[in-house]
């Protein structure tokens, strides 16, 4: 029995030291955890090693021992899959993974995210994570990763896949491994239920030590028939040997299902003998998005601007005219055509810039690279400029909603780096005093040095010329 007591109190200790927990000394905490559960082992053993335990205490300090030192596997093969929220962020709360001392409470408000996804949403159950999650005093590593599994289950489908592609963007250690995971596999979800197999195999290539990613990489690879795709039964065995298999089971069975077969090159469209074939094969290549590649997307283009330039079409647009009583205006009809191609190709730009990244020779594609470029630049001068007025008036957001900031703008940035690579010195210049002033206010005025930190790294990535400025956030980084 007074092993008992010890433990409630051990418990007791270990919630409060919780509660006043702080991102910047993990090692300290680390310390910490190791201590609790080496005492929670102790007085185990204390009531083991009595001569007449209490059956009822033995099998309670069993239980506190398997969750105590093996939380993890504890959550994630039973708590996390039975969909029980409220015991996953206890057990997390409680038992300190050594991987999640740095950010218990976001760790916590992770596992109970991931349990909800399992058992289903209701709006009580939102309401208290998204509660916890606005208590958070600083932005953790984890805190991004379960608002973002927050905001999918909410709707916010646009929300969720920015924080998610900014937390699978972060490096070790500024993220702990968990929550880079989650991340991973979320945006892997996502692309898979939409067939979008090259996203699955990009985002998965990123980690291929990870058995679950590598074998959705090899699955993807044989479902889009890209080479070397592999056999029936080796895609049998890395499918065994990975977790959430009874997850990718349909995905497994859709792949063996599909003809193992070599990949052939993308040919370039054929020449086409006007204008109407021209803009059919386009209208082909923008109704197969998911599928179409860069080069087809270009040829295409080129295809149709070719059209355009000949003289019969302006020829045949003329005669056109005269016939329907219009002035005969070919050149004027030509160049508002090609403005409203550009209109309509420019949010395809805007939102996938890799298909044109290499494509300087054609016309239209150069006018709306020109075009979604500065509209690029237009929303981060935006968002440098909240960030700069919020510095002045002391004005900072909720936990979420500054990681949801910042992971827009990060997204942002990297599209207008696909579409222009020389850019990012003018994009550096465009960021660095409002984003280092703000990441500076965080620190010192905010005590969020995570978000602080990240910004500091972000900023340093992309700083290539001015060394002073490199000097002074790589000093920043120590810091924080």
């Amino acid at each position: 029995m007074p092993g008992f007591f010890a433990f409630i109190i051990i418990i007791w200790l270990v919630w409060r030291n919780s509660k006043r927990q702080e991102t910047d000394n993990s090692r300290s905490y680390i310390v910490i955890a190791l201590a609790m559960k080496i005492l929670v082992l102790l007085v185990a053993i204390s009531v083991f090693l009595n001569a007449d335990p209490d059956p009822f205490i033995v099998a309670l300090l069993t239980l506190a021992l398997l969750i105590n030192w093996l939380p993890t596997c504890f959550l994630e093969w039973i708590v996390v899959p039975l969909g029980l929220p409220r015991l996953a962020y206890w057990i997390v709360l409680l038992s300190w993974p050594l991987n999640l001392t740095r950010s218990v409470r976001a760790g916590a408000t992770l596992y109970a995210a991931l349990a909800i996804s399992r058992c289903g949403a209701t709006p009580k159950l939102l309401n208290s994570l998204e509660a916890k999650l606005r208590k958070l005093p600083a932005s953790d590593s984890c805190s991004g990763v379960a608002a973002a599994l927050l905001a999918d289950l909410s709707g916010n489908a646009v929300l969720a896949r920015n924080l998610m592609q900014h937390a699978n963007n972060q490096m070790m250690p500024a993220i702990s491994g968990k929550a880079k995971m989650v991340s991973r596999h979320w945006l892997i979800n996502q692309a898979a239920r939409s067939a979008n197999w090259q996203e699955v195999i990009a985002i998965a290539a990123h980690d291929q030590r990870d058995r679950w990613s590598y074998t959705i990489t090899q699955l993807a690879m044989r479902l889009q028939g890209k080479a070397p795709a592999k056999r029936d039964w080796i895609l049998w065995s890395l499918w065994l040997s990975a977790p959430q298999r009874l997850d990718t089971l349909p995905l497994l069975r859709l792949a063996l299902s599909t003809k193992r077969q070599v990949t052939v090159p993308d040919q370039a469209c054929p020449a086409s003998e006007n204008l109407a074939q021209a803009l059919a094969e386009l209208l082909h290549r923008l109704e197969n998005l998911q599928d179409m590649q860069a080069p087809q997307f270009v040829s295409a283009m080129q295809g149709v601007e070719l059209q355009l330039e000949r003289a019969d079409t302006s020829l045949r647009i003329a005669r056109r005219l005269h016939d329907l009583g219009a002035p005969p205006e070919a050149t004027a009809v030509v160049q508002r055509f090609r403005q409203r191609l550009i209109e309509i190709i420019l949010p395809l730009i805007e939102t996938s810039p890799h298909l044109v990244r290499d494509a300087d020779h054609v016309a239209c594609i150069m006018e709306a690279k020109a075009q979604a470029r500065l509209k690029l630049f237009r929303d981060i001068e935006v968002r440098c400029r909240d960030y700069a007025a919020r510095t002045d008036g002391n004005d900072v957001f909720s936990t979420v909603a500054e990681w949801s900031n910042w992971a827009a703008l990060c997204e942002i940035a990297e599209r207008l780096l696909l579409l222009d690579p020389s850019a990012e010195d003018s994009l550096f210049q465009a960021t660095f005093h409002h984003v280092c002033n703000f990441a500076v206010y965080l620190h010192n005025k905010r005590n969020n040095k995570v978000l602080a930190h990240d910004m500091f790294v972000w900023l340093h990535s992309h700083c290539k010329i001015d060394m002073s400025a490199a000097a002074l956030l790589a000093k920043n980084m120590r810091a924080g």
